[in-house]
């Protein structure tokens, strides 16, 4: 790209490509047929629109990545994650039932931390939560929980391991059957 920096001495309005405080040289790339500033190159502005923070622009490309069919569920539910299993050139799937502790993270970053017992041992699974990994995830159980990470059921033992059961409230989740009792 051939082109000649040239620096103009007029201020700053505000209007257009060229931002900052009035006052201000510009250093400018001068070609038949651009004229980009300083700004424009360091990245401070886009050349063809208005200006966009990062955060904006990785959320932008991220919303494509994120999964839609994903049911309502609260720390404390009992769930299915049913999880694709690749073994060679085969492909099955792996149901793995237990009860959301933690959930943590937004957006692609999203994790839950899935824990069941399995003879008398307690086993965690943290997942991504918009993995293709995950084939699907089914509410079984709705529980009653007052926080958003379950942590101390991993010190519960028997009964009092157990959550109570969610039956006020049901009737906005669809398919939920709410049970009087």
């Amino acid at each position: 790209m051939s082109g000649v920096w040239t620096q103009s001495e007029r201020p700053f309005s505000g209007e257009g490509p060229d931002t900052g405080v009035s006052g201000e040289k510009a250093l400018s790339l001068s070609t038949p047929d651009t004229a980009l500033t300083l700004s424009t190159l360091l990245g401070y502005q886009r050349a063809n629109g208005p200006r966009m923070n990062q955060q904006a622009i990785l959320d932008s490309l991220n919303s494509a990545n994120l999964k839609t069919d994903l049911p309502l569920m609260d720390p404390g539910d009992t769930i299915n994650v049913h999880l694709r299993i690749i073994e060679g050139e085969k492909e099955r799937i792996q149901i793995f039932q237990g009860v959301l502790i933690a959930r943590t993270g937004r957006g692609v970053n999203e994790m839950i931390t899935v824990r069941r017992i399995v003879e008398d041992t307690g086993v965690e699974r943290i997942l991504p939560l918009n993995s293709p990994k995950i084939a699907k995830i089914e509410v079984v159980r709705r529980a009653d929980s007052r926080r958003a990470k379950l942590y101390y059921l991993r010190d519960r033992v028997g009964k009092s391991r157990r959550l109570r059961d969610r039956r006020r409230g049901m009737k906005h989740v669809e398919g939920q059957a709410v049970t009087e009792g």
